[in-house]
């Protein structure tokens, strides 16, 4: 999960030109953990800093808020006691709501709502009283033992870059069979190349299938960007239809790594082993197998329905009559590894044994190491976010509320009321409408804060044309969707600083805070920000951003955005506190 730890600075109605330095409030994201009293301490220790350097008021994001019904009077009482030091400190807490990109706080009360990618027309076969997948469906993965080859040239991987020289077959250090995949003299490596070791195959897939790849890999003193070895993509790399790291460790021992991936419509993917950016060490890949996934992870709505036919798929079966209800008892969508169920045939069922079927269904998926999205149409969603925001008044009766919509990395695909057809951005728009006014309900006189990036042609809701689409597991893009955005909204806006973009914000009529730092250099990343937000009106501050829960730093931050006019004009110093 992304977590953030942010600080922002508030400077009036208009932005403060380049030269000015009068910032009056500075704001604090800030993430509570109450599991234990220490991690409150902390937490008030924070508060404590934050105040002596001038902030004023806190967001407030925590996993409590999500249970807040069922857990015990001292974690109640941890919560009551930040409250408590943050309205001593004259802190204003603003707490975080609605959830969607990032969305265990949901997900924690029901796994069901998570968005799906669908599954169409896969066959299983029927044996006896149980159906499962047809093993003859899967795509053909060439050599995935790495077995076979001429010296160090690899059978079936055509893609295989400097075979004898960075990638190697070798016979003594294997998983398993005759040999392993070994990359290593990567000190060795050119520059021109981007440091990228890599080796490819093309498998011939059928179209909404979901697999299972499987791999072995060992490291040895590997330094590298090795968050992801294993890629899959296809339409020429215009879609990526996987996208969980392995995060494998510098060294160790064999370790088995799964990967699941939807073919969604493509009929050819490729398959790629890369290891990028790499200055040293050794990786070994063996035992690489594709397997099905079956009703892992079945999801059971409205808008994800599942249907069983005949081979033909003339014949309709019904549930609950031809076959028994179809449900995964594990359902957990952080889940990769468990078997899906299979589908149980009752008695006088008209499906027959040794049949083929037809099976259609939807699946979540996870992005990156945890991160699920929930789904943006079930109505269901509407009814925790109402509860969740009346609970949120109740706890809190705050002067703003900060919606949590950002990063919507699966969408587009789920059936919709009606049969009506939307583009992703125009289901936004909707979502949008109605988290607003659940808004209006629940909290009149309130502000409401939402991350700029699903919201902006700037960001991740740019049109197809400007830079494709924003993610490959999305069906089409979100542009439009900050059309129903009403114009009072505060804009947090993040990502890379540009006028174009704030000036996009400030045209439309919205304040907005600019979001800063990213764990990295400090003054280099204030002067972008302030650059492309002269005399752009609307601005009403800046946000520290640490993607690592990383308050080290804000004293710095703060006394640097201040003292701006001092500095801006001097050159960067890598050794100052400043640039870290």
């Amino acid at each position: 999960m992304r977590y953030l730890l942010v600080a922002a600075v508030c400077v009036g109605v208009f932005c403060a030109p380049a030269d000015s330095a009068e910032f009056e409030e500075k704001w604090i994201y800030f993430t509570l953990d109450i599991q234990t009293p220490e991690l409150v301490d902390i937490a008030i220790d924070v508060l404590r800093r934050a105040k002596e350097a001038g902030v004023t008021h806190l967001v407030v994001t925590s996993w409590a808020h999500g249970v807040y019904e069922t857990l015990s009077e001292e974690q109640r009482a941890s919560i009551e006691q930040f409250k408590d030091a943050a309205a001593d400190l004259d802190l204003t807490i603003v707490p975080l709501v609605f959830p969607t990109g990032y969305g265990g706080r949901y997900l924690g009360l029901d796994n069901n709502l998570a968005a799906g990618l669908p599954v169409k027309n896969a066959p299983f076969i029927v044996t006896g009283s149980r159906a499962l997948p047809d093993l003859a469906d899967l795509p053909h993965l060439q050599n995935g033992s790495f077995d076979r080859a001429q010296g160090h040239l690899l059978e079936g991987w055509l893609g295989q870059r400097w075979p004898g020289e960075h990638t190697f077959v070798d016979t003594e250090v294997r998983r398993s069979g005759a040999a392993s995949l070994k990359i290593t003299n990567l000190e060795d490596l050119p520059e021109e190349a981007g440091r990228t070791v890599s080796i490819s195959q093309r498998i011939e897939v059928e179209p909404f299938r979901h697999y299972l790849l499987k791999v072995w890999i060992k490291t040895e003193d590997l330094a590298a960007a090795h968050a992801s070895l294993i890629y899959l993509t296809s339409g020429g790399t215009s879609r990526r239809n996987s996208y969980v790291n392995q995060n494998v460790a510098s060294t160790q021992h064999w370790t088995l790594y799964t990967i699941p991936f939807n073919t969604l419509e493509a009929t050819e993917i490729t398959l790629s082993i890369n290891v990028s950016r790499a200055i040293a060490g050794t990786v070994w890949f063996d035992e690489m197998t594709i397997q099905p996934a079956g009703l892992q992870n079945v999801l059971r709505r409205d808008a994800t329905p599942l249907t069983v036919t005949d081979a033909t798929g003339a014949i309709v079966y019904e549930e609950g009559v031809d076959f028994a209800q179809v449900v995964d008892p594990n359902l957990n969508p952080y889940s990769l590894d468990h078997a899906g169920p299979a589908i149980e045939i009752p008695e006088g069922s008209r499906i027959g044994d040794k049949e083929t079927i037809l099976v259609s269904w939807y699946h979540p998926t996870l992005i990156y190491n945890d991160q699920v999205n929930i789904s943006i149409n079930d109505p269901k969603v509407f009814e925790l976010m109402e509860w969740e925001m009346r609970q949120a008044v109740d706890l809190y009766d705050a002067p703003g509320y900060f919606m949590n919509v950002d990063e919507i990395r699966v969408g587009g695909w789920e059936k919709l009321p009606g049969q009506v057809e939307l583009t992703p951005g125009e289901m936004l728009a909707d979502y949008t409408t109605r988290a607003m006014e659940i808004m209006e309900r629940t909290a009149p006189e309130a502000d409401v804060y939402v991350w700029s990036d699903m919201y902006t042609p700037h960001h991740n809701a740019r049109p197809f044309e400007a830079r494709n689409a924003y993610y490959f597991l999305v069906n089409g893009n979100w542009d439009g969707s900050w059309e129903t955005l009403p114009s009072d909204v505060i804009i947090m806006n993040w990502y890379a600083p540009t006028r174009e973009a704030t000036q996009w914000w400030a045209d439309r009529g919205h304040k907005q805070i600019l979001c800063g730092y990213y764990d990295g250099p400090i003054r280099s990343n204030i002067q972008r920000w302030m650059n492309v937000s002269e005399r752009v009106q609307g601005v009403i501050g800046m946000m520290y951003t640490t993607w690592q829960r990383n308050f080290d730093h804000i004293e710095e931050f703060f006394r640097l955005l201040d003292e701006y006019p001092a500095w801006v004009d001097e050159p960067d110093d890598p050794d100052a506190l400043g640039e870290i």
